[in-house]
């Protein structure tokens, strides 16, 4: 389970507030290295890129295992990198932002039991979000229920003869009360993740008192870019919810770790 991570460079003062992006469009690869939100750390965070095992040689529940480990060593080494790790938010898109949400709204991760020895951070995450968030997984479409889609991949089985695994890994089984701020964003023409997704997920929070936002775009899709509608969108729900100063404008400096125990930090 490895991560990159981007920090702002030049002198600052105090903990930095920590986005970590997931990854992925349909669990089946995990490329890191093309994190869209590095320009993030020239607003102040500190930006994470986490990978984790394919779908094609590992079901769930190891993606989202892999993410709550690299999750765990970052919060257990907040002090190296000064960062806050009361002030994480976790951003991806399709399968990202399935694992996002999965994760952050989960805080006890209640079928994890391989991690159930660890203080598990994720009651520190303050923000969520999600972009075409896949929130319940047996309403993909009939599509999705073909053993060779990428949601059956992901549970070992055609999601109907699986439905007590796909409702495990579906993120809107743990909408409650105590969730923190989301943010979702769907592109109505979506033909892949049905914009239905984020707004079953989005009800289901504000059901429950979540300060949930959803936005609903036109058009095609559009990258997280910082002079992007979409990456400014982000970046306001990062200031208030992160409660982040950012006047300052620094150069990223990347750092490469290592999320298991062990295992040395690389540079």
């Amino acid at each position: 389970q490895q991560f990159d991570l981007y920090l702002p460079g030049g002198c600052r003062v105090g903990r930095l507030p920590l986005v970590i992006w997931l990854p992925g469009d349909d669990w089946s690869s995990s490329p890191r290295i093309d994190c869209p939100l590095t320009w993030l750390t020239q607003h102040g965070f500190a930006v994470a890129s986490i990978s984790y095992r394919p779908s094609q040689t590992h079901i769930f529940p190891a993606q989202r295992d892999d993410c709550v480990a690299a999750i765990n060593r970052l919060s257990e080494d907040a002090a190296i990198w000064s960062i806050d790790p009361t002030r994480i938010c976790l951003v991806g898109q399709a399968a990202g932002a399935h694992l996002s949400m999965l994760i952050g709204l989960d805080p006890d991760q209640t079928h994890n039991d391989s991690l159930k020895e660890h203080e598990f951070p994720v009651h520190r995450i303050a923000a969520l979000c999600g972009i075409s968030t896949i929130a319940h997984l047996p309403t993909l479409g009939t599509d999705s229920d073909r053993a060779s889609s990428a949601a059956s991949r992901l549970i070992g089985g055609p999601l109907p003869e699986l439905r007590e695994a796909a409702l495990r890994a579906s993120p809107i089984s743990y909408a409650s009360r105590n969730d923190p701020p989301t943010l979702l964003i769907h592109r109505k023409s979506d033909a892949t993740v049905p914009v239905s997704q984020s707004e079953r997920l989005h009800a289901a929070l504000l059901s429950v008192d979540v300060d949930s936002t959803l936005i609903l775009r036109e058009g095609q899709q559009e990258s997280l870019a910082a002079d992007g509608t979409v990456g400014q969108i982000l970046l306001n729900f990062l200031i208030r919810t992160l409660d982040t100063d950012i006047d300052s404008v620094i150069v990223p400096e990347k750092t490469t770790g290592i999320a298991q125990e062990n295992k040395p930090n690389q540079s």
